[in-house]
């Protein structure tokens, strides 16, 4: 497998928590919330929600939101490690 196609990386490369890895998180994260009421707790529009859980390279503002937002832990998201949920944190707050 080559570094440059990070989908397909073999186990304990660089490349081990891969693009389509994060995008199973975010998926998994949003649960079955619609494009639209995504964006209406971002205070965005659905098709900016949709380019972020599509593309290769969410923004920080998206990841961090999600985060915020669904409760999430920030290791589980990027990495897959710890626990899905933060502890303590309910999700549904306000983003700051």
């Amino acid at each position: 497998m080559s570094a440059e196609d990070p989908d397909n990386a073999a186990e304990g490369s660089v490349w081990e928590h891969s693009p389509a890895q994060l995008r199973e998180r975010l998926r998994e994260a949003v649960g079955a919330d619609s494009y639209r009421a995504i964006a209406a707790r971002f205070g965005n529009n659905p098709e900016w929600v949709r380019f972020q859980l599509h593309t290769l390279n969410p923004s920080a503002r998206f990841l961090s939101g999600v985060c915020d937002l669904y409760g999430i832990s920030g290791d589980w998201l990027l990495l897959g490690r710890g626990p899905k949920r933060r502890e303590g944190c309910g999700a549904g707050g306000p983003l700051v």
